[in-house]
């Protein structure tokens, strides 16, 4: 069969030869785009696979950090709520004390009042 070809490549002369060639090298380049185009689409595989990858190692970082902040902000919160009411337990301590300072501040005021009136009056009646 070679020697067929061989043949009518030699009988047919230049063209022949030039078009042999041709329909050599068109084989060959079609194979090399067939290689290129399976390289081209490996390589697009690869690249989704990697960006996929990423993508969720993004999501977990990003609901990681979410969760962080919001346990963060939980505690900031729940540490001003105890101080908030702390300071009001105190505040109301505080004013209780107050209150019952001037209860007693009254009584006695009332007490040396009416000591004070006992000692006029002995003074108005004594002669």
């Amino acid at each position: 069969m070679e020697g067929m070809i061989l043949e009518a490549m030699i009988q047919g002369g230049p063209f022949a030869i030039f078009a042999a060639w041709l329909a050599w090298n068109n084989a060959k380049q079609n194979a090399k785009l067939d290689q290129m185009t399976s390289d081209f689409y490996n390589r697009l595989v690869d690249l989704e696979g990697k960006y996929q990858a990423e993508r969720e190692a993004l999501d977990i970082k990003y609901h990681d950090r979410t969760e962080a902040i919001r346990d963060r902000w939980l505690q900031v919160t729940e540490k001003l709520e105890k101080e908030r009411d702390e300071a009001q337990h105190q505040t109301l301590r505080e004013v209780s004390n107050v209150a019952g300072t001037i209860n007693a501040m009254s009584i006695r005021i009332e007490t040396l009042n009416d000591r004070v009136q006992e000692a006029l009056m002995r003074l108005q009646n004594s002669p």
